[in-house]
């Protein structure tokens, strides 16, 4: 029999919201339509928390910390990703990957090996804060500016597979530096705890270190390795298991660049 009740149909509302939650986290969706992928989830996110509260008193409670807790976070993101990003160099590596290293707006003090940051190439102020991309930063330099500060140089590997990313590679394709550094980008703090065990244990505290990755996943673990390499670690054995799809190019890409 078919109910009018309000919990009923905020239920099957929630039900809904979660299948397309499933639905917008479907690989070939994140892959293809990373639009698609982020406006799933915001809807859904916005409609459980909506039909939470209809469903049932308690929900008010629950989402009212995570809402709150959201908007610090985005609150935080969006001044820090809207200063701007001083852009040192973007390279065309193969037809599907490139190399941006830029400055960030930011003083950086401590970083975590194997975080990343949410980049965006829209001109758009609200598309810069929907449709920004997480990459895993693969590279920290530092060097002196002409005041003797020492600033950041993060480096990135971009593979291109999703529109924004198609037509920044068309861009880095054309060769011309000065349209290369005039690029508006946004970039936000360096997001993520990459740490192994609750006391704060990193890569280098243990004898034996395996790594995996699969084509473009070997991002992250560059950054790992620089920092392994630059610090006292009690890393005995470290073996990397990598998978590419295109070896030559790839693997040149990489490690000449």
């Amino acid at each position: 029999m078919i109910t009018t009740h309000t919990s009923f149909f905020s239920g099957c509302g929630m039900l809904g919201c979660l299948f397309l939650l499933v639905f917008g986290a479907h690989p070939l969706i994140r892959t293809l339509a990373y639009r698609v992928f982020r406006l799933t989830h915001l809807v859904a996110f916005g409609g459980l928390c909506v039909l939470g509260m209809m469903h049932h008193r308690h929900f008010v409670v629950f989402y009212a910390v995570v809402v709150v807790g959201w908007m610090v976070e985005r609150g935080y993101r969006i001044r820090m990703g809207c200063l701007p990003v001083h852009v040192v160099s973007v390279e065309t590596l193969t037809e599907h990957l490139v190399k941006l290293r830029v400055e960030p707006p930011y003083k950086v003090s401590t970083l975590l090996p194997g975080q990343f940051v949410y980049l965006s190439f829209s001109k758009s102020r609200m598309a810069r804060w929907v449709f920004s991309h997480p990459f895993s930063i693969s590279k920290i330099e530092k060097r002196d500016d002409q005041e003797k500060n020492t600033v950041a140089i993060f480096t990135f590997y971009i593979k291109t597979t999703g529109q924004q990313t198609r037509i920044f590679h068309q861009l880095a394709q054309r060769e011309r530096k000065e349209s290369a550094l005039s690029m508006r980008l946004s970039i936000s703090p360096p997001l993520g705890l990459p740490i192994l065990t609750l006391a704060g244990e990193g890569y280098g505290d243990f004898g034996v270190v395996v790594l995996i990755a699969e084509g473009i996943g070997i991002t992250p673990w560059i950054s790992v390795l620089q920092s392994m390499q630059q610090q006292s670690v009690s890393t005995k054995t470290l073996t990397l298991v990598w998978t590419v799809a295109h070896l030559g190019k790839c693997v040149y890409s990489y490690t000449k660049k």
